[in-house]
């Protein structure tokens, strides 16, 4: 016991590291006490009695078994020892009972020693996972670690070349030829659609058909008494010109006329050897994203004055880009073609890579703050399938220290531009040394003078809130 007494001094020593202890041997007592097993072995003899406990302590609550409504053990926790108390009423319990408690108090006994074993076993294995106790306060030792200086950027990746596929003619959706998800290249059938014209512009058309017809054969009526003059010389040359040109554009306005109806009627026409029909193909070779239009849907199309309607959207997913924003603090340090490592929420554990290929020179406001767009450039993946849209985040590597002297930047003061930290000059007594800093990436510090590898630094004094 008074060995036991003295390891619980040495532990205790300190209020703050007391505590945690204590509050750790607590836990462990409540782990055991509730058990299955400890009721078995703790059940005191009980005929008609009931045990009270009484006493309080200075660092820790009472543990208390109960069981039927009645208190067997209690387990009071002091500072320097461990003991199990119990007080009875007025009764004397029955002699056939004595037995039966003697054999219980051994289990007791038993157990109790088990219980201090196990306190000493946390209380030291508590005592050396800490980095030592010079004067009172832990220590870190200078270790060589790389350090990596990042700035973060928030963003999603992106294809470089995304473009929305519209139709040049109206009408609706025959057939649809590809579907969201597929691949396909240049010149690649997307979807067929169908004129669709109101019986105004059916009428309209035709009839403009006719009345080039008309103009045509009066035209060719007019060259042949226009000739009759000229070799009569009753006209000049230029006037037999003029009504040549005049027949010739009118063929040519006839011709047009009739490709428009064929157009509207058919959908396809020939046009000085060049087939245009009302087939949609692929601009480009990548996947399918979008399909916003269905069998049976209109189409508006593509003209000078109006946007048409989007039937697709299209992407080169061999190209891919991260695009994202870097707060204004950050900005000033990045440069293009420095490396990135990316990482997406969807594919954790997966080694994405990258480096910065535009900086914005205008910053935009996001939730009240300032930020720069950048954009990356993914280099290529071996078996990661990259999806345009994919949240990410991007670490663009600043600076790099590979094996350098490290101390953890927490146990570091800055002062008046310098940097100091405390070291132990002998029992119960501190030094503070000056130590020229390099690299930091917010958690370990380089050290560049002042501190050897494996020497010692005390951390900051824990100050208490009063």
């Amino acid at each position: 016991m008074a060995l036991i007494r003295q390891v619980f001094k040495n532990i205790l020593k300190f209020r703050a590291f007391g505590e945690v202890v204590g509050n750790s041997i607590k836990n462990l007592l409540d782990k055991i006490v509730n058990s299955r097993l400890f009721f078995q072995i703790s059940f005191f003899y009980e005929y008609g009695q009931k045990y009270f406990i009484s006493g309080t302590t200075r660092n820790f609550k009472n543990i208390l078994v109960v069981r039927n409504n009645s208190i067997l053990l209690a387990y009071t926790i002091l500072p320097l020892s461990v003991k199990a108390v119990y007080m009875e009423k007025s009764h004397r319990l029955p002699t056939g009972g004595m037995s039966s408690m003697k054999k219980k108090s051994k289990k007791w006994i038993i157990w109790s020693l088990v219980i201090i074993i196990i306190i000493i076993i946390v209380a030291v294995l508590m005592s050396s996972s800490s980095n030592g106790n010079e004067n009172g306060r832990s220590t870190v030792k200078v270790t060589r670690k790389n350090i990596v200086d990042k700035a973060l950027a928030v963003g999603s990746i992106e294809p470089v070349t995304e473009i929305e596929v519209k139709s040049k003619i109206s009408g609706v959706v025959r057939k649809l030829y590809a579907d969201v998800g597929d691949f396909v290249r240049v010149g690649d059938l997307l979807l067929d659609v169908k004129p669709d014209p109101t019986p105004l512009e059916l009428a309209q058309a035709k009839r403009d058909v006719e009345m080039a017809e008309i103009e045509l054969e009066t035209l060719k009526k007019e060259i042949e008494r226009y000739e009759q003059l000229q070799k009569s010389g009753l006209i000049s040359d230029h006037d037999y010109e003029v009504v040549i040109r005049q027949h010739d554009e009118s063929k040519l306005r006839h011709l047009i006329a009739k490709e428009r109806l064929q157009l509207i009627e058919k959908g396809k026409v020939r046009i000085a050897d060049t087939d245009i029909e009302t087939v949609v193909k692929s601009p480009l070779t990548g996947y399918i994203l979008e399909k916003n239009v269905n069998l049976g849907d209109p189409v508006v199309p593509l003209t000078s004055y109006q946007p048409g309607t989007a039937i697709m959207r299209m992407a080169d997913m061999s190209n891919l880009i991260f695009k994202g924003t870097v707060d204004e603090i950050d900005v000033g340090k990045i440069r293009e073609g420095m490396t990135c490592d990316l990482q997406v929420g969807a594919i954790p554990g997966n080694s994405i890579s990258g480096h910065v290929i535009l900086i914005s020179l205008k910053a935009k406001k996001e939730d009240n703050t300032t930020v720069f767009p950048v954009e990356i450039k993914i280099n290529p993946t071996n078996d990661v399938v990259l999806r345009a849209g994919y949240s990410a985040n991007a670490h663009i590597i600043i600076a790099k220290r590979d094996s350098v002297l490290s101390i953890p930047e927490r146990v570091v003061t800055f002062r008046n531009d310098s940097a100091f930290v405390e070291i132990s000059a002998g029992p119960e007594k501190t030094e503070e040394r000056y130590i020229k800093t390099g690299l930091s990436d917010a958690i370990q510090i380089e050290v560049l003078e002042g501190l050897e590898e494996d020497q010692e630094v005390l951390e900051k004094e824990v100050k208490e809130i009063t």
